[in-house]
C-alpha cells in the first residue's frame, strides 16, 4: 500500500477487536490489513514515567489543541496526556493515524528498543521512554515525527528527512517550529531504528 503522505488518515470502521490478554501483544500486518496477536515477551510494559515535563512541553501543547491540522481533527478532545497503547480497542486504526504509520512506530522502531515504549499521547500513537518519560516519536496522521537530538538531526536531514509538510486541507506544519529543533518527519529511512535506539539511550535515567 502506498501512503499519500500529504493526506490525513481517515478513521476506518472495522469490527471491534477482542480484548488482548496480558500474555499477548499486537501488531498490524500490511500484507493482510489485519491486527495480529504476538507473544508479549517481545515487549515489556511501561510501568513508571512522567509525561508532563519541560522536554515534552511543545509536543504536548501541539497535540492537545483541537483540530487545527489535518491529522489533529481526528483526535479525541477528552484524551488523557498519556494512556497505555492497548487502552483503546484498536489504536492502529482508531487514533487518527494510518495503520502503517502506527506499525512503523510500534512494530518496527519500537520493537528494536530495549523496552516497550508504546503509548498514546493525547490519543496519538507514540514512543516515550518508559523511565524518563521523554517523547521521542509520535504518529501524525500519514506522517510520523522523530526526536533526534544533537548531530542526529543534521544526519537525518542529510539522509532525506523532511521538517515541513502540507496537509490536504491546505494547512502546513513545520515540525521544528511546532515540536522543537530536534524533531524531523520520519520517512522509513534505513537508519531510523539505529537513531531511535541511540535516542533511547540518551534519555535513559539508569
Amino acid at each position: 500500500m502506498t501512503i499519500p503522505l500529504t493526506d490525513p488518515a481517515p478513521l476506518l470502521t472495522i469490527p471491534q477487536l477482542t480484548a488482548i490478554g496480558s500474555s499477548e501483544s499486537a501488531r498490524f500486518s500490511p500484507g493482510t490489513g489485519q491486527i495480529e496477536t504476538i507473544a508479549a515477551s517481545k515487549f515489556g510494559a511501561i510501568t513508571r514515567m512522567e509525561i508532563i515535563q519541560p522536554k515534552n512541553t511543545k509536543v504536548l501543547r501541539h497535540l492537545k489543541r483541537d483540530g487545527k491540522l489535518g491529522c489533529m481533527a481526528l483526535k479525541r478532545p477528552d484524551a488523557p496526556a498519556f494512556a497505555l497503547w492497548n487502552s483503546v480497542p484498536d489504536a492502529y486504526r482508531q487514533c487518527g493515524c494510518h495503520p502503517e504509520i502506527v506499525a512503523r512506530l510500534w512494530d518496527q522502531i519500537g520493537a528494536a528498543l530495549p523496552e516497550d515504549c508504546r503509548g498514546l499521547v493525547y490519543s496519538n500513537p507514540a514512543l516515550t521512554h518508559p523511565e524518563s518519560g521523554v517523547i521521542f516519536a509520535v504518529g501524525l496522521g500519514t506522517w510520523y515525527g522523530l526526536r533526534l537530538p544533537g548531530s542526529l538531526t543534521a544526519e537525518a536531514i542529510k539522509a532525506g528527512a523532511k521538517t515541513e509538510t502540507r496537509w490536504s486541507d491546505g494547512n502546513s506544519m513545520d515540525i521544528q517550529l511546532d515540536f522543537g529543533e530536534e524533531w524531523v518527519f520520519g520517512g522509513w529511512l534505513p537508519n531510523e531504528l539505529t537513531w531511535c535506539r541511540s535516542v533511547y539511550e540518551t534519555f535513559d535515567l539508569t
